[in-house]
């Protein structure tokens, strides 16, 4: 389980003793994305054996609801104004739907994991840049906790 900006689900699949797949589907603005990553694991940070680095890259797909995604933003161009030609193709208050989002991101956190129970402990941050839409990057921080299938 992932809680953070963006909450969901995740699973993590080791390939090698230091590297990972991850895959995450999880829910923010009223939307949902899909998200999959390639990680590398490298134990005994900060003096900790237990505690490792994590990081990586991967990509991310995700659909929105067009009017949730961009009603809090006062940025340039105010995307609240419905005659914004920058935003139209994003925000309009008087039309339902969504976009979809597809861009690449990275990983960068700490985990760690438990000797005696089955489960990890870990909090991370994801830097994301989506390609098709004018807002571009963002970031996402969770903290997660997973058990661990033997």
């Amino acid at each position: 389980m992932r809680g953070g900006f963006t909450s969901g689900v995740s699973l993590k699949h080791f390939t090698s003793s230091r590297g990972a797949l991850e895959f995450v589907v999880g829910s923010r603005w009223h939307g949902v994305s899909i998200s999959g990553m390639y990680q590398m694991h490298q134990s005994g940070a900060l003096g900790v054996p237990e505690l490792s680095w994590v990081y990586g890259l991967g990509a991310r797909v995700g659909h929105y609801d067009r009017y949730y995604y961009y009603y809090g933003y006062r940025g340039p161009g105010n995307c609240q104004d419905p005659n914004n030609p920058r935003c139209y193709p994003y925000y309009n208050r008087y039309r339902t739907g969504g976009f979809t989002a597809v861009g690449l991101l990275g990983i960068g956190g700490l985990e760690y994991k438990f000797k005696d129970i089955p489960f990890t402990l870990g909090i991370d941050l994801i830097p994301y840049f989506y390609f098709n839409h004018w807002g571009g990057s963002f970031i996402d921080g969770s903290i997660l906790v997973r058990y661990i299938l033997k």
